[in-house]
């Protein structure tokens, strides 16, 4: 919790690493506060191995990192049986790789809170999640901002994790604009995948305003559901919902707006074997 008497209230580093925690722990918690973090390769560098289980637990608060030539903020976790990250006024800002980059490894249950975060000039993604937990996982993005990165402005891959469990997504009051991909992309390969987006911006952006991608060979079903929303002046589709296997698919689209993009305003797309609900 560092401070200083400025106005400001934070404190400022300089590179080369603003923040890094390299631990073989059997359980921890990391957490940051009233930050300034600047210059170097990441802002904060989190590698962390989790002996014999237990819980990881990473927050930041109020932290700023901007202009690192790698990540902004750097967080890989192997072997946790549970990971809860919480992010509350967090600004990350011209990073040369990921603005967020996060890898899971040989870990249970996964718990992601991202409040008032803004994540924008990422050479790639503004904040993306490689996802091979095996347990419950949830993320929740309440009142965010991503802009301008040169990926997808918020990415939650679990693909190709046919071992992982039920993946819930609650994004809502968010922005995603002028990123180079897809505003929000989210991937799920394996367990049921219930995704509920609510009062958003996801417009200008490179591919699609929202795109979902769901293989449920397990018959594992899609929930879809997106009001409220602009999804308006993409080069591809405003929301591109695709899911293919033997799961059912449940899709709502209620008071959006989605016009002048590439492709479709709203294309949902089921390839599967199982029912369909409008």
């Amino acid at each position: 919790d560092a401070k200083t008497d400025d106005d400001d209230d934070r404190c400022t580093i300089t590179g080369p690493a603003g923040a890094s925690v390299i631990a073989s722990t059997s359980a921890a918690s990391l957490a940051l506060k009233n930050l300034v973090l600047t210059g170097g390769e990441r802002g904060v560098h989190v590698d962390a191995t989790v002996v014999g289980g237990g819980a990881y637990t990473l927050a930041l608060t109020n932290v700023e990192t901007r202009g690192h030539t790698e990540d902004g903020v750097d967080v890989a976790v192997d072997g946790a049986d549970a990971f809860t990250m919480l992010f509350n006024d967090v600004v990350v800002h011209d990073s040369g790789d990921e603005g967020v980059s996060v890898q899971l490894a040989d870990t249970s249950t996964v718990d992601v809170s991202l409040r008032n975060v803004r994540i924008s000039a990422s050479g790639h993604h503004g904040a993306l999640f490689l996802d091979t937990a095996t347990g419950a996982r949830t993320y929740t993005v309440h009142e965010s901002w991503f802009d301008a990165n040169q990926g997808s402005g918020l990415r939650i891959d679990g693909a190709n994790n046919v071992d992982g469990g039920p993946l819930a997504v609650r994004i809502d009051e968010t922005t995603s604009t002028n990123n180079r991909f897809d505003g929000v992309e989210l991937l799920q390969d394996g367990d049921s995948f219930d995704v509920a987006i609510d009062d958003v911006v996801l417009d200008n952006n490179g591919h699609s305003g929202v795109y979902v991608e769901s293989i449920a060979d397990d018959g594992s079903p899609l929930s879809f559901k997106l009001e409220d929303a602009v999804v308006s002046n993409n080069e591809l589709s405003g929301v591109n919902v695709t899911h293919s296997g033997l799961g059912d698919v449940a899709a709502g689209v209620l008071r959006v707006v989605a016009d002048n993009n590439g492709g479709s305003g709203v294309l949902v797309t089921d390839g599967g074997a199982g029912t369909n609900t409008g």
